[in-house]
């Protein structure tokens, strides 16, 4: 049967369990302590001046600036930490509006509300959207591109100006996350195979389409090159690469009921869940290709890469680029069972899907954030003429964003010392190109109201004339910090954060 032929009560079912997942991922924005630490990554290079932007990824970052520049004028606006966070909710909502509008073109109407509550009740689609990352992005864009190949293809006739908007949604997507280009060619790849293998007989603008597919592969060679060596000395350092720990119930279960989720019977059920969206997508002819190229394709091309450089099973992104196809292949598979059987199980996989939200997110949500409580107590204790000493770049930025002012200054201006690897480096370009490049920074430390914070774990320079020194550090990750031998541990003074606890040390003379 057509898989848009259901009965009349599904959509608005559907209609109900998406209010109930965007209330979900509502009240995840609302119960969120704080940032993690990858956050602080965007909340800091909003601030460094456009001239040098782009050299902040090629000096601090693996991952290409387009969600960056997309959040510059959203922080031009307002710095307030859940005005920050909204972009991700609004962004979350612009895919769930892109999963919605595609599923009603091209699997019809009820198909288009289910798969767009699927999504909304996706545990790990509420944690994306409650995290100022990529992740709630990135689905918007994998769709959109994937819908625009197939309109594209569908007719000789579209307007010049479509073909335009589908390389730049391409190259938004490829430089949106490390490994995103790689996504972008299976995008491609299914859009290709549907059109060529498909119902429809019509001649297709193949030449057209190659074009398109040849300039954006041109401009995504350096994010390519850039992530292929940062690979290969991942590996040769013996990294891990793009890698989560677990096994496949682990990745699976993560993708759809959560990275962080405990629980071991919730990943089950998501592992179960990709499972059942992969099979019913095979068995309807409508999202056969869409299933095997996208559900598929990317893990046996993992595989394939992960024994040449390096492995590259990253869940939050993986579940970002593929669940919205997940979601449209459950959708339509389910419904092409028959309209009573595929409606009347298409609604306990939604009543099933609602019970566990809410418990769902506040279990992902339950992480302590500790950089506002820390920053709050360094401001309690400071007086002019200390020294703070914080020897992580990402734990400096989010001090200096509490304890000192969002805008403090430009990230590439204040940084350690240069590790031999960089050193190095900027021995072989020359003062010249070093400069240039922003390799050498200016400075490790700034100074706020008689106390200075320092970058990096060799502080023996500035704590020398001080009396006393606090040094921030991660109990899991502790650093060798070097200060002026003449002071004295006191031990910790305070602790906070859970599960990422943040010690404060203090040493007097």
């Amino acid at each position: 049967m057509s898989v848009q032929r259901t009965g009349g009560w599904l959509p608005g079912l559907a209609a109900l369990a998406l209010l109930i997942g965007l209330a979900a991922a509502v009240y995840g924005f609302i119960g969120r302590s704080g940032f993690n630490e990858d956050e602080f990554f965007q909340l800091t290079f909003v601030h460094e001046p456009l001239s040098s932007f782009l050299l902040l990824f090629l000096r601090l970052d693996q991952h290409p600036p387009f969600h960056f520049l997309q959040l510059m004028p959203w922080a031009a606006i307002s710095e307030n930490d859940h005005w920050m966070l909204a972009n991700s909710l609004l962004w979350h909502g612009i895919s769930c509006a892109v999963i919605w509008a595609v599923g009603r073109a091209w699997l019809g109407r009820t198909a288009g509300w289910l798969a767009v509550a699927f999504f909304a009740l996706m545990p790990q689609a509420i944690s994306a959207s409650n995290t100022l990352r990529f992740y709630a992005m990135i689905p918007a864009l994998a769709l959109l591109a994937w819908w625009l190949h197939v309109w594209l293809l569908s007719d000789r006739q579209r307007p010049a100006r479509w073909w335009w908007a589908l390389g730049l949604v391409q190259l938004a997507l490829g430089y949106s996350h490390a490994i995103a280009f790689y996504f972008v060619f299976w995008i491609a790849l299914a859009a290709a195979l549907q059109r060529r293998f498909g119902a429809d007989p019509a001649p297709a603008p193949w030449r057209r389409w190659f074009a398109v597919q040849g300039i954006t592969l041109l401009l995504l060679v350096p994010q390519v090159l850039l992530t292929a060596g940062r690979a290969y000395m991942a590996r040769g350092a013996g990294g891990d690469g793009n890698q989560d720990p677990g096994g496949l119930i682990d990745h699976f279960g993560g993708m759809t009921a959560g990275w962080g989720m405990q629980w071991g019977e919730a990943r089950l059920a998501g592992a179960l869940l990709f499972a059942a969206a992969l099979l019913l997508g095979l068995r309807e002819r409508r999202t056969r290709w869409l299933a095997l190229v996208m559900l598929v394709g990317p893990y046996g091309g993992s595989l394939l890469i992960g024994l040449v450089l390096a492995p590259m099973f990253k869940t939050p992104v993986y579940s970002a680029m593929l669940l919205p196809f997940a979601c449209l292949c459950l959708a339509g598979g389910l419904l092409a069972l028959g309209e009573r059987a595929g409606a009347w199980a298409s609604a306990a996989v939604l009543a099933a899907m609602a019970a566990f939200v809410f418990p769902a997110t506040a279990h992902l949500n339950r992480g302590i954030s500790p950089y506002v409580p820390m920053a709050a107590e360094l401001k309690r204790v400071l007086r002019p003429g200390d020294v703070v000493v914080v020897p992580k770049l990402y734990l400096y930025w989010a001090t200096l964003r509490y304890a000192v002012q969002p805008n403090w200054g430009a990230p590439l201006a204040v940084l350690p010392d240069l590790s031999s690897s960089w050193q190095s480096l900027a021995k072989r370009l020359g003062p010249a190109w070093s400069e240039r490049l922003r390799l050498l920074p200016r400075t490790n430390h700034i100074q706020h109201q008689g106390v200075t914070y320092v970058v990096g774990e060799d502080a023996r320079r500035e704590s020398a004339g001080a009396q006393r020194v606090w040094v921030l550090e991660r109990k899991q990750y502790p650093s060798q910090v070097q200060l002026d031998p003449g002071l004295q541990s006191r031990g910790v003074v305070y602790r906070v954060g859970q599960p990422e606890l943040l010690e404060l040390q203090l040493h007097e003379r």
